[in-house]
Parts: C-alpha cells; sequence; structure tokens
C-alpha cells in the first residue's frame, strides 16, 4: 500500500546500517588474515574495534593464560594499556569480570559505578568515563577480553553492545586462528 511503512515504530537499525556493518566485519575479516605475526592481528583488532564499535575512542585486548596471568597484548594507546593495568594491580574491573563471570560489562559512568570501587577510582583519574568489555574465548582453556574505554560518560548504547558483540565474535576468531601461524 503506497505510503505504508511496514517498520515504522520500530527502533531496529535500517538494512543500510546492518548491511554497512556486514561489510565492515567482512572486510575485518579479510584484512586480519593477512596479518603475518599474533601481534599484528591483535593491534589490526584493537584499531579496528575503535573505528568499528559506536563510542568506543581506545581499545584494548586482554589474554588470560591459564586462568592466572593476565596480560595485555594489543591496545590503541598508552591509555588503554593503562587503564587495563588497574585493573590487574586492583584485582577488580569490567575486564576481569567480562572474562571470568559475563559475557558483556557495561559501565556507563565510572565515577557512579560502585561494583570495583578501587578500579573506577582509578580508571576517572585516568580519564576514562565509561566501558565496555566483551569476553573472548581465544582457544582452549585460554580466554580473553576486548576492552573499549571513551573519556565520556555514557558513550556506549545498546547498538554499541550489539556490535561490540557481533565484533568480539570476529575477534575470537581471528585470534585463534593468528595463533596458530
Amino acid at each position: 500500500m503506497a505510503g505504508s511503512d511496514s517498520d515504522a515504530g520500530t527502533s531496529g537499525p535500517r538494512p543500510v546500517e546492518v548491511d554497512d556493518l556486514a561489510a565492515k566485519l567482512s572486510d575485518l575479516a579479510r584484512t586480519l588474515q593477512h596479518e603475518d605475526s599474533v601481534e599484528a592481528t591483535l593491534q589490526a583488532i584493537a584499531g579496528a574495534a575503535v573505528g568499528t564499535v559506536p563510542g568506543a575512542e581506545y581499545a584494548a585486548l586482554s589474554v588470560v593464560e591459564h586462568r592466572r596471568e593476565v596480560h595485555t597484548r594489543a591496545g590503541t594507546g598508552d591509555l588503554a594499556y593503562a587503564v587495563d593495568r588497574v585493573q590487574y594491580e586492583v584485582g577488580e574491573g569490567p575486564c576481569l569480570s567480562a572474562v571470568y563471570e559475563q559475557q558483556t560489562v557495561h559501565v556507563p559512568d565510572m565515577v557512579a559505578e560502585k561494583r570495583w570501587p578501587r578500579f573506577t577510582q582509578r580508571a576517572a583519574e585516568l580519564g576514562v568515563s565509561s566501558m565496555l568489555s566483551f569476553q573472548l574465548y581465544v582457544q582452549e582453556d585460554n580466554l580473553g577480553a576486548l576492552n573499549l574505554y571513551s573519556s565520556r560518560t555514557h558513550a556506549f548504547d545498546d547498538d554499541s553492545a550489539h556490535v561490540g558483540l557481533l565484533f568480539a565474535a570476529h575477534a575470537a576468531v581471528a585470534m585463534s586462528g593468528a595463533q596458530h601461524l
């Protein structure tokens, strides 16, 4: 019927946006396949996360080996490494919760967050106002996390979480493949 819109009132992404995301993720997969080392692959993932996930200003990839040792293997800047290091030092934070407990952890406002008081205070002092972490399964008993940071509060929304989860699935496959080079 002319003038009728069956999608009126829905809040989902327009098909063009979905196609754009699919194209971005496909390009990412092809690009990562051509990296020549684990480190290059991880750096490419971190950089692509910032360009793909709405709200992300910085990204880091943390890897947990044998459920004990946590390392940041790639990041988009000193801030990402510093914030990850704080989590490891104080033994709490969104990254560690994502790795061990939840698939996705969202911190809309670092100052108002009460789950990890030692971490959030120091992260806020470093200039991080919001954060989004995704659990990554990289191989057998090794786990990891994709951590996204922003200097703005409430920088991440439902679209960020959705895109980030899709991105994290691609990142996990790429990380696993790179480790078998």
